[in-house]
């Protein structure tokens, strides 16, 4: 506790006018991490920058706060999260920061557990797996994402069973409804799909939330791995 309040007082004389705005940016970063792991959840709000200020460079270090800041404060109906990580992920990804991106997906995995999303947990491992080839080194790679799926598989075998709809249109009325979360839409989808599993409708509905969560580029690909399991 010491130590962290002496960085605490020490950070502020640091972030001085004539810093560069990056390093005032890290100053931020590190100040919010402080915060959070002292429990100041709304200090560390208040001080963790806008994501849009961030380079790609700096969002390990900007979501494992985010990270910590979500897990202390868990809401299941919120998707802007796993938005937010998925478009870092694959930013990470595609500029060749292979190892960064397969960090923040262990990362978005496990939130999305703690706020009992678990199909939106199976999204990011599936974002994860196509990771592990392109990392030069595993270094224990497959068997943190082998812990994270027995998490996922866990999570899914404990999940109450939705109502089950006679048609596809009572069904599609039900994951329209304003108050459903994303992640209700999907197990709806995905509890559906084993009874009509070529229905058009169904499909497209399935893109849609996966666009929402962020998986633009992944959404055919996610959508035939979905589908291949009905």
């Amino acid at each position: 506790q010491g130590e962290f309040d002496r960085a605490r007082k020490y950070l502020p004389k640091l972030n001085g006018e004539y810093q560069g705005e990056s390093f005032q940016l890290e100053i931020q970063i590190l100040t919010a991490f402080l915060e959070v792991m002292q429990g100041n959840i709304e200090q560390a709000k208040a001080a963790l920058p806008d994501l849009s200020a961030i380079s790609s460079g700096d969002y390990h270090r900007w979501f494992e706060v985010y990270y910590h800041i979500n897990k202390a404060e868990p809401d299941r109906e919120d998707s802007r999260t796993d938005y937010l990580f998925s478009r870092a992920i694959g930013e990470l990804s595609q500029n060749g920061a292979v190892r960064y991106a397969f960090n923040l997906g262990l990362l978005a995995i496990d939130l999305a557990l703690v706020r009992n999303r678990y199909f939106t947990a199976e999204l990011h491992s599936l974002d994860v797996e196509e990771l592990i080839p392109r990392l030069y080194q595993d270094l224990g790679a497959s068997e943190q994402l082998e812990s994270a799926r027995r998490a996922i598989r866990a999570a899914r075998q404990s999940r109450p069973q939705t109502r089950q709809f006679d048609s596809v249109d009572e069904l599609l009325n039900e994951i329209d409804k304003e108050d459903n979360s994303s992640e209700s839409r999907l197990i709806l989808l995905d509890q559906h799909l084993g009874k009509w599993p070529d229905d058009e409708q169904l499909i497209c509905k399935l893109s849609d939330i996966l666009y929402e969560l962020g998986k633009y580029e992944q959404s055919g690909k996610r959508l035939i791995k979905l589908l291949q399991k009905h």
